[in-house]
C-alpha cells in the first residue's frame, strides 16, 4: 500500500464503531451510506516565466446519508472521528425517525478499481512542476497540426489562459502553424487582448473561421 493512501480506519476511526453508527442512522431507511473522502489540489500561475501565485489545498471528511421514500437525511463534517459521526447520526436519523422503511438490495459489487492508490500531486517535486508549466511540447503540437492539416483543416485559433500577459506560448505555436503552411492563424493576444479567456477565445475562433 502506498504510504500516502487514504485509510481513515487505519488512522483515526474504528471500523466496527463506524458500522454500528451507520446501522443506527439508517434504521428504518430504504438505503443509506457512510463515505469518506480526501481532496488535494495545487495551483501554480506563472507570469513571464516567474511564479506569480502558488496555492496548495488539502481537506478530508465524511458524509452520512439515509433515504426513505422521498425523505433524505444527510450529515457531513471535515472532522473524521467517532464524535463527529455520532453528531451526524442524530441529524440523519431525523429523516427516518418514524421508521417503517424497507432496506433496498445492495448494489452489485465490482472489483474494478477506478483510481490508483497514489496521490498525483506528490509524484513529482515543486520545481519539476514549474518547469513543466514553462514548457510546451512542440513535437506534440506539430504532430497535432500535421494531422489536422491531413484532415482538411487549414485555419487554427490559438488561445492560452494568460497570454494577455505573456504571449510566448501562443507565438511559438503560431510559428509552428506557419511552418506547416496554415493559411489562417489567429492568436488571441493579437485578436482580442482581454483578460477573460472565454470571450477572448470565442473572438479568436470567429477570426479563424
Amino acid at each position: 500500500m502506498h504510504e500516502d493512501t487514504f485509510d481513515p480506519f487505519a488512522l483515526s476511526l474504528d471500523k466496527h464503531i463506524a458500522l454500528n453508527l451507520l446501522q443506527t442512522a439508517t434504521q428504518g431507511a430504504d438505503d443509506g451510506e457512510l463515505f469518506f473522502e480526501r481532496r488535494r489540489s495545487e495551483t501554480l500561475v506563472l507570469d513571464d516565466q516567474r511564479i506569480k501565485t502558488a496555492n496548495f489545498d488539502a481537506s478530508e471528511g465524511f458524509g452520512l446519508r439515509a433515504v426513505r421514500g422521498e425523505k433524505i437525511g444527510y450529515g457531513h463534517s471535515s472532522e473524521i472521528s467517532e464524535a463527529a459521526i455520532k453528531r451526524a447520526t442524530g441529524t440523519v436519523a431525523l429523516a427516518v425517525a418514524d421508521k417503517g422503511g424497507q432496506w433496498a438490495d445492495a448494489p452489485q459489487r465490482s472489483n474494478n478499481s477506478l483510481y490508483a492508490s497514489f496521490d498525483p500531486t506528490s509524484e513529482i517535486g515543486f520545481a519539476q512542476k514549474v518547469d513543466i508549466l514553462k514548457q510546451i511540447d512542440e513535437k506534440e503540437v506539430r504532430k497535432a497540426l500535421k494531422k489536422a492539416k491531413i484532415d482538411g483543416i487549414n485555419s487554427v485559433a490559438i488561445a492560452f489562459m494568460h497570454s494577455y500577459i505573456n504571449p510566448n506560448h501562443e507565438d511559438k505555436i503560431a510559428k509552428i502553424a506557419e511552418e506547416e503552411n496554415y493559411s489562417q492563424i489567429s492568436v488571441s493576444h493579437k485578436v482580442s487582448p482581454l483578460i477573460k479567456l472565454v470571450g477572448r477565445g470565442d473572438t479568436t475562433v470567429v477570426d479563424a473561421y
